[in-house]
């Protein structure tokens, strides 16, 4: 979990709670602020692929996390599928998931896009982890309907994992059937 509120997140059962005290860190604001001018989230092994914005561009496209990790580190499968589904074009965007949770990941590329989203968490995962601790996926991608068949092969074929989120709405942001707010509530001042 985020280390410098890890105490506040373990103890609070409110998930709701836990997502604005993350997004009220003055670290988070300036990340936000900053990809304003700069929407690109590019690791080192993309280096030289036109990679797309790390906002959701679009309502009705769905979101997948993308790849998983072990110990931490990206496996030379997963990038090549990431890389692969880059150079055909089958995402509309791609964010990277950072230490600090998938929950901020989506909000920043909602908050990115002025969109939203609605996911659900993963049943074997204890939510309040699966949103707030070090995620074992390596990113979330969008993709249109078109493209979806494609991509799925794609990290099929490669033996990635590609696991179906959820998908980009036009500006609530809603966790297994319950509502986080909207975009705006998180904007920074």
């Amino acid at each position: 979990m985020v280390e410098i509120y890890k105490e506040q997140i373990a103890n609070s059962e409110d998930l709701v709670e836990i997502a604005q005290i993350l997004a009220s860190d003055p670290d988070f604001k300036k990340r936000v602020v900053g990809q304003k001018s700069s929407p690109y989230d590019s690791a080192t092994f993309l280096k030289g692929l036109e990679t797309p914005p790390i906002s959701f561009n679009r309502k009705g496209d769905t979101l997948y996390l993308a790849g998983y990790t072990k110990n931490g580190n990206i496996g030379e499968d997963t990038k090549a599928a990431i890389a692969k589904t880059i150079e055909k074009g089958l995402i509309t965007g791609i964010h990277f998931i950072s230490s600090d949770g998938l929950f901020l990941t989506l909000l920043e590329s909602a908050i990115a896009g002025g969109l939203g989203f609605d996911i659900t968490t993963d049943s074997e995962v204890e939510e309040k982890e699966f949103l707030f601790a070090k995620s074992r996926y390596v990113a979330v991608v969008s993709v249109d309907e078109d493209h979806e068949n494609a991509l799925a092969d794609l990290f099929f074929n490669k033996g990635v994992k590609l696991i179906l989120l959820g998908h980009v709405t036009k500006g609530e942001l809603r966790i297994d059937d319950i509502s986080y707010g909207f975009c705006k509530d998180y904007l920074p001042e």
